[in-house]
């Protein structure tokens, strides 16, 4: 057994692990990143990346999934290319990494120590424990197919199901959706779900709330029958494939138990604040850990944070990429008014929301379709939330984040000058 001492290990080349990697490295730090795949993690090679390729062609005037197959390739490539100049300062392993006793990790013949050990080993797609799980794809195995189904049902009305609904659905599928919860986008405003069903109903997908999937069975004529109960009725939907759409589990070394380290009964890994695991001098970010949602702009900013930088973790803002777009920052009205009620004032969040229409530039881009929605604090008017459905409201979300982060009340944002006519104008009209 071979052994090299380093000043840093980095367990998993994905978002948070490259992006804190080159940016210890830059500080003249030995980094030792081990990858067993691809470097780009779930995001760049089977995620955030190419969906928006299908989703952007989708929104094209002629969308063709060969076209978007072609795209997709290249610019995975091209981004792996940036990732890899960015890495050009680590020492890079190729390999599946797992961790002793000792807390040390081994790759192969060689063993590797550091005083510091950062977990970064992302998630994978889950599956429902129902007969015939095994019969279903996951968005791994869409993301990399050559040609789409003719019939598609998706099980899972959460963020991934839904952009994969709303693309295919542009790109020839015949789609329909089952989701568990009252509402699609569990998390999310629930006026946002509601809204969001019906427009993507008018498109032609169907969606079938309060559902819960029972069973995946395969008939002579090789269709696929999801068969599920809602609101105590049994019922059926034929597809040619069925999507396996529920969340996705973390992902950790083997030997993670035996080194000591503490997981949740989700199978993350228990952090602090400072993401610290149980086991001194190892520590965890991204899908992997505990410590916020499965996102990889959150696992970039833990990067972040662990390399000294003052990232506010607080406020997490979330994207969709169906057609109209959603976009959501800080809380929902329902969070807001826990909140403070906890803080022992009887108002409630004041909620404020105005169309798109509202504004010039929606109605002469012909855009009309959505509405911006501001949470606020009654006592200080700060603005704790806003929620967005429509065109370029992935664009539009920064400006409130910013806000948000910032404590910034609802005049500090209605009484800056906005550029006029834009889509810009939205968020100082909600806050009036």
């Amino acid at each position: 057994m071979n052994t090299l001492n380093c000043d840093l290990i980095i367990i998993g080349a994905g978002p948070g692990g490259y992006e804190l990697a080159a940016l210890e490295a830059a500080k003249g730090k030995n980094v030792v990143i081990i990858e067993r795949q691809n470097v780009g993690g779930t995001c760049l090679n089977r995620g955030c990346i190419p969906t928006k390729c299908l989703c952007a062609e989708a929104e094209s005037d002629n969308p063709d999934f060969q076209h978007a197959r072609t795209h997709m390739d290249e610019v995975i490539t091209s981004l792996r290319e940036d990732i890899d100049r960015m890495l050009a300062g680590c020492t890079r392993v190729l390999g599946s990494a797992s961790l002793d006793s000792d807390g040390n990790t081994v790759v192969g013949d060689t063993t590797y120590i550091a005083p510091r050990t950062v977990i970064a080993t992302g998630s994978a797609p889950s599956r429902l424990n129902i007969p015939g799980a095994d019969l279903s794809i996951t968005s791994d195995d869409l993301l990399s197919a050559s040609s789409l189904p003719e019939s598609l049902c998706i099980i899972g009305g959460g963020v991934i199901g839904l952009e994969m609904a709303s693309a295919l659905n542009a790109l020839g599928v015949k789609v329909s959706v089952v989701e568990f919860m009252g509402e699609i986008l569990p998390g999310f405003d629930k006026a946002i779900g509601r809204r969001l069903r019906s427009s993507l109903s008018r498109q032609g997908i169907k969606i079938i709330v309060n559902a819960q999937a029972d069973s995946i069975t395969r008939a002579d004529n090789s269709l696929l029958t999801v068969s599920y109960t809602s609101k105590g009725r049994q019922a059926s939907i034929e597809a040619r494939a069925v999507l396996m759409s529920v969340g996705r589990k973390p992902v950790t070394p083997d030997g993670i138990i035996e080194a000591g380290i503490n997981l949740d009964k989700r199978g993350h890994i228990i952090v602090d604040d400072n993401f610290n695991t149980s086991r001194p001098g190892i520590m965890a970010i991204g899908d992997c850990c505990s410590a916020g949602p499965m996102l990889a702009h959150v696992a970039s900013a833990q990067a972040r944070h662990i390399a000294g930088q003052h990232v506010n973790l607080n406020v997490i803002p979330s994207v969709v990429f169906t057609s109209p777009r959603v976009a959501m920052t800080g809380m929902t009205a329902e969070q807001a008014d826990s909140m403070l009620t906890a803080q022992g004032i009887e108002e409630k969040a004041i909620v404020t929301r105005v169309p798109y229409s509202a504004v010039g530039y929606a109605r002469a881009a012909n855009v009309t379709d959505g509405f911006i929605q501001a949470v606020i604090h009654p006592v200080t008017h700060q603005i704790l939330g806003v929620h967005i459905l429509g065109a370029h409201a992935d664009d539009l979300l920064g400006q409130a984040t910013l806000a948000i982060a910032h404590n910034m009340t609802a005049d500090d944002i209605r009484l800056a000058i906005q550029p006029h006519p834009t889509l810009s104008e939205l968020l100082p009209a909600a806050l009036v």
